[in-house]
């Protein structure tokens, strides 16, 4: 009696579970980047003085060399 071969099918949970996270951050980015864009034209941007930044660059630094 011959032996059937059973093909599996490639899971693609991960494949789209991957896609779907991709795409979930490329949103989340154009997102972030029209709101810049729409505050650029509105003048809403919020702006951070040099001290404010030169503090949250040493912050930053601080975490970065641990």
């Amino acid at each position: 009696m011959p032996v059937a071969l059973t093909e599996k099918r490639p899971d693609t949970t991960g494949r789209l579970t991957a896609a779907h996270t991709a795409l979930s951050g490329s949103r989340w980015a154009q997102q972030k980047v029209q709101a810049a864009r729409d505050g650029l034209v509105s003048g809403n941007n919020a702006e951070i003085d040099a001290d404010a930044w030169a503090i949250i660059r040493a912050a930053k630094q601080g975490q970065r060399d641990g």
